[in-house]
């Protein structure tokens, strides 16, 4: 009975690292495609090669929502940025260590400012939103 409850505590708590990692995979897509839409390609970009670092470290592979989300930000970065520059920000995000990745991804953005308009600094909300994520808190 006792061996029966520590197999079941171990599955539990293997479980719970499993979502905990997924979420984080999960987190930094989502970081990654705020970027993209902040017009921050080359930040997407190392974030998006910092992403596919934690999965070879974590060993899990993007699940099938966080496929769809990545091959969609990638192509939205590939569009403001030529294939070298991606490649090589990609390449540098992929070299980052976890902890350079958290900290690069919590730094604040500077306003966008676009030829014609006024700068966009992001919300107070958006903000908070991006520090949360960053300190690992959950976006749902």
């Amino acid at each position: 009975m006792q061996d029966h409850l520590l197999i079941s505590r171990r599955d539990r708590q293997r479980r719970g690292r499993d979502r905990q990692r997924a979420r984080l995979v999960g987190d930094n897509m989502d970081l990654a495609a705020v970027f993209a839409a902040r017009a921050r390609p080359v930040r997407a970009a190392r974030l998006m090669g910092a992403t596919a670092a934690l999965c070879d470290l974590l060993g899990i592979a993007l699940a099938a929502v966080n496929q769809h989300e990545y091959a969609r930000t990638e192509a939205i970065v590939r569009e403001q940025l030529r294939a070298p520059t991606f490649d090589q920000a990609w390449s540098a995000g992929r070299a980052l260590t976890l902890e350079q990745a958290l900290v690069e991804a919590a730094a604040p953005l500077a306003p966008v400012t676009l030829p014609g308009t006024l700068p966009v600094p992001l919300t107070r909300r958006e903000a908070e939103v991006v520090r949360l994520l960053a300190h690992g808190y959950a976006d749902r």
